[in-house]
């Protein structure tokens, strides 16, 4: 749910107004019905105020991988691909392979590790100038890749090629 449905809907379900959350809060009128009309771009030091008037708390989360544009791509995880929400590019791309290296980082998955594994691979052998220019500096790569290829990593790199050969 987006924040100003979240807030209204909160604020509703409390039986308060705008101007009482205002109150206390000490966020002005004004802002709080930007806010709820999607129009209001608030800082965290207005948020916070804000939230807490309503019982609601502000918690940083780590984006999800977006693993469909990674099978789109060909990633070898046994599941089958549905169907690419969004534009592709390679911006986008990239940035899912970064999220899922910190993902796998944090939360291991063996499979999806050497799928990876296997697909960053073969981006930096076949692909140089991709890989230089999207991923060679981002450090939650390197550290992912700084594991051991094996033989179903390999195997995994062989399969990949065609997809990302098709787009890359």
């Amino acid at each position: 749910m987006e924040l100003p449905s979240l807030l209204k809907l909160q604020r509703e379900k409390l039986g308060l107004t705008q101007a009482q959350i205002s109150q206390l809060s000490g966020v002005s009128l004004p802002t709080i019905q930007l806010i709820e009309a999607g129009r209001g771009n608030p800082s965290l030091r207005v948020l916070e105020p804000l939230l807490k008037s309503v019982g609601l708390k502000l918690i940083p989360k780590r984006k999800d991988t977006e693993w469909d544009v990674l099978c789109y791509m060909g990633l070898p995880i046994g599941e089958p691909f549905k169907r690419l929400h969004g534009s592709f590019t390679f911006e986008r791309f990239a940035m899912a392979i970064k999220h899922g290296c910190l993902e796998m980082l944090e939360s291991p998955e063996p499979r999806r590790i050497e799928a990876l594994t296997a697909m960053i691979f073969t981006i930096r052998k076949h692909f140089p100038k991709w890989f230089s220019r999207y991923l060679e500096k981002s450090p939650v790569v390197g550290e992912l890749m700084g594991r051991k290829l094996d033989g179903r990593i390999l195997k995994l790199s062989r399969a990949v090629l065609p997809s990302l050969a098709r787009h890359l």
